[in-house]
């Protein structure tokens, strides 16, 4: 007998998760493997608050605090899941309607998931931050 997965369905007020493609889900696959307790918090986190501030997870600023997506300028930002493994994401705040109805607040999209860290916001050599870190 086969069993079919059930997916947590999403209250009004979380956002969505999506990949932007099957390279990126292969890394949250990875980074699933690596630390899954981790990665259960950020999904939480993400579902209901994916633009709140903290030492885990921040905008990033300089030229990657914006990324153009499909025609719309979204703020990226950055979640830590570990010590090395990092999510990038871009936050989509436009409600996510279904027939008239809205079903979720907006989209969040995970544009990289990486268990170690990624090439993106490595530190400078020699610098306490990195390039898009706050």
């Amino acid at each position: 007998m086969s069993h079919i997965a059930v997916v947590r369905p999403l209250k009004r007020h979380e956002y969505v998760i999506v990949f932007q493609g099957t390279g990126v889900q292969k890394g949250w696959d990875d980074c699933v493997a690596a630390v899954r307790n981790a990665m259960v918090e950020a999904w939480e986190q993400l579902t209901l608050a994916p633009l709140e501030e903290s030492q885990r997870q921040y905008q990033l600023r300089g030229s990657a605090a914006t990324v153009n997506y499909q025609g719309v300028a979204l703020p990226q930002w950055q979640y830590k899941i570990s010590d090395g493994g990092r999510l990038l994401y871009l936050v989509d705040s436009a409600p996510v309607m279904k027939r008239g109805k809205q079903v979720h607040a907006g989209t969040v999209i995970v544009v990289e998931a990486s268990p170690g860290h990624p090439k993106a916001t490595e530190r400078v050599k020699g610098s306490r931050k990195g390039p898009g870190r706050r």
